[in-house]
């Protein structure tokens, strides 16, 4: 298996070259994953070369592909910055989150993930690729959210905890 890229930019531009050959009509949209229909993702550790995504795409009589790249953004990098400074952890919990945060800074501008995509009968066919430290980002955010909202949680249940009289 081929190591996974640090950067995308580079795979980013091989998909736009290939793209320009074949016949599909690319509509440049956001991510589809998240979205409420039926979806099948990719293998990409196992087949990791586009192509083939493609290839399957075209057999299907796809016409119309959706292209999705996203840069890592000051703005996201702010937002998780926020999460740091209003998360309740112990002083040694929130060095290492600030050691992997001052550690990812170095990777804004880069693609962090990028996504093609197409529809067949009812069901959307992703091909997703995210980068290492991209994965490591959103852990982290995930991570954060948890902390902010078991304190939240703590803060809510009182002095009796979740325990509410029927009187």
């Amino acid at each position: 298996m081929k190591e996974m890229r640090q950067d995308l930019d580079t795979l980013c531009a091989e998909i736009e070259k290939d793209l320009a050959s074949r016949s599909f009509a690319i509509f440049r949209g956001h991510h589809r994953a998240l979205e409420n229909r039926p979806q099948v993702d990719w293998d990409v550790a196992k087949w990791p070369d586009f192509r083939e995504f493609l290839a399957c795409a075209e057999k299907l009589g796809a016409t119309l592909l959706v292209f999705s790249n996203q840069k890592l953004t000051e703005r996201l990098l702010d937002q998780a910055r926020e999460r740091l400074d209003g998360a309740d952890l112990s002083r040694d919990d929130y060095r290492e989150f600030e050691r992997t945060f001052n550690k990812l800074r170095a990777y804004e501008g880069f693609t962090s993930s990028l996504e093609l995509s197409f529809d067949f009968e009812t069901i959307t066919y992703i091909f997703h690729i995210s980068t290492p430290w991209y994965d490591e980002l959103l852990d982290m955010i995930d991570d954060l959210d948890d902390a902010i909202e078991q304190a939240a949680g703590e803060e809510n249940e009182g002095p009796m905890g979740n325990y509410f009289s029927q009187n």
